[in-house]
C-alpha cells in the first residue's frame, strides 16, 4: 500500500512539474564545451577531454582514454536541428562517447535561423562557414588533418566542402543516415521520382524557374518542419506518449522522454534558399546521385573525395533508406571505402538506445585505426 502511494505521489508530481516546469526534465547540452570560433549564424566548439576515469553509456562502463589520437574530428550536424543532438544525455552523448574513446571532438553549431535568414544558401554552408571552422580548428588543434563525421544533411554539407575544395588534408569521413539518391528515399523518394520529371518540364514550358522565385517562400519555420517529421512517424508518437503516462512516476524516464522527444518537437527554421536549392537540384534534378553539386559557377563532384569514407544507415530508416544511402561508395573517388547497416531509424541509429553498441563503435574502431 505504501508502495502504491509513493508512486502515485511521484505520478502527480511529476505530471504537474512536466506541465509548469518543463525545462527542468531537460538533461541535454551537459557537457563543458568552449565555443572557439563565432562567424554570423555558426559557432565552432571544443570539448575538452574527459576529467574523469570512465563514463556510463546505456548500461555499459567506457573507460576514458588517456592517449589523444592524433587526428581531431568534427561533428557536422544537420540543418533545422539544435547542435546538442549530438550531447543529447549524459548516457547518450556521442560527444562523451567520442571523447572518452580519445578524439579531441569539436562540434559545429549551425545556429538558429529566423526568416531573416532566408537567403542563406548552401554556398554559406559548405564553402563559406565551414571551411572558416575547419581553419579555427586546425589553429587550435596544431595538426592540418582531420576526420568528418556528419548526420542526415550534415554528411551532405561535408561530402560538399570536400568535393568543392579537393581539401588534402581530410583524414576520413564518416556520414550517418545521410541521402544520396533521393529517389530511394522512402514514401518521400517515390513521390519525387513521379512528379520530378513533370515538374521539370513544367518549368520549361512555362519559363519559371523555381530560382527566379522569391527564397522566403521556401522558407520553413521550425514548428512546421516539427510537424512534417512527425507524420513520417504518427503510430510511434501516439505508442510514445503511452509509454511516457505510464512511466510518468519515473523521473529518469521522463526525462530521457522529454529530452529526446524535443529533438523533433523544437526543431529550427530550414532556411528558404537553401531549400530552394535542394528541392531544384538535389531533389528535382538528382545532381548528388549523378554524382556532382553545382555551386556557383563550379562543379563539385564527388569523386574528388579520396580518403578513406565509411556510410551507415540505419536498417530500419525510412527517410535516408539503405539504398539510397549506399549509393556514395559508388560515387566517391576512395579507395578505402565501407558501407554498414545498423538497427534503427532515422533517429535511432545515430541516437537511440542501441546506437552506442553498434553505430558509435562501429565509426569509432573504424576511425581508430585511421587516426594516428
Amino acid at each position: 500500500m505504501f508502495r502504491f502511494a509513493d508512486k502515485a505521489r511521484r505520478f502527480i508530481n511529476n505530471a504537474i512539474d512536466r506541465r509548469l516546469h518543463p525545462e527542468s526534465f531537460i538533461a541535454s547540452d551537459l557537457t563543458t564545451f568552449q565555443i572557439i570560433h563565432q562567424q554570423d549564424l555558426v559557432s565552432l566548439r571544443y570539448y575538452p577531454p574527459l576529467n574523469q576515469p570512465y563514463i556510463q553509456v546505456e548500461d555499459q562502463r567506457i573507460p576514458v582514454e588517456e592517449q589523444l589520437h592524433s587526428v581531431p574530428i568534427l561533428l557536422v550536424p544537420p540543418l533545422g536541428v539544435s547542435a546538442w543532438i549530438f550531447d543529447m544525455l549524459q548516457e547518450r552523448s556521442l560527444v562523451r562517447y567520442l571523447s572518452a574513446r580519445g578524439f579531441k571532438v569539436y562540434l559545429v553549431d549551425w545556429g538558429q535561423p529566423t526568416s531573416v535568414h532566408s537567403g542563406v544558401t548552401l554556398d554559406n554552408y559548405a564553402i563559406e562557414w565551414l571551411p572558416a571552422v575547419l581553419t579555427t580548428l586546425r589553429q587550435h588543434s596544431g595538426v592540418s588533418e582531420v576526420s568528418l563525421l556528419g548526420y542526415c544533411m550534415g554528411g551532405l554539407i561535408a561530402l560538399t566542402y570536400a568535393s568543392y575544395f579537393k581539401d588534402p588534408h581530410i583524414k576520413n569521413m564518416v556520414t550517418l543516415a545521410s541521402p544520396i539518391d533521393f529517389y530511394q528515399a522512402g514514401v518521400l523518394g517515390r513521390a519525387l521520382a513521379l512528379l520530378g520529371y513533370p515538374l521539370q518540364q513544367l518549368g520549361r514550358a512555362t519559363n519559371r524557374s523555381l530560382y527566379r522565385l522569391n527564397p522566403k517562400k521556401f522558407h520553413i519555420r521550425g514548428d512546421k518542419l516539427s510537424g512534417y517529421f512527425r507524420l513520417f512517424n504518427p503510430l510511434g508518437n501516439i505508442t510514445g506518449y503511452i509509454d511516457l503516462v505510464l512511466n510518468m512516476a519515473d523521473r529518469g524516464y521522463v526525462s530521457r522522454h522529454m529530452t529526446m522527444s524535443r529533438w523533433f518537437n523544437d526543431m529550427l527554421d530550414f532556411p528558404g534558399a537553401t531549400m530552394q536549392y535542394m528541392f531544384v537540384n538535389v531533389l528535382g534534378n538528382q545532381l548528388v546521385k549523378k554524382g556532382y553539386i553545382n555551386l556557383g559557377d563550379k562543379k563539385a563532384e564527388l569523386k574528388n573525395i579520396t580518403c578513406p569514407l565509411l556510410a551507415i544507415a540505419g536498417r530500419n530508416d525510412r527517410l535516408a533508406t539503405a539504398d539510397a544511402a549506399k549509393k556514395l561508395i559508388e560515387l566517391v573517388g576512395s579507395a578505402d571505402v565501407e558501407f554498414k547497416l545498423m538497427p534503427g531509424g532515422h533517429a535511432g541509429v545515430f541516437a537511440g538506445g542501441k546506437a552506442p553498441e553498434n553505430t558509435w563503435k562501429e565509426a569509432a574502431d573504424w576511425l581508430i585505426k585511421r587516426s594516428n
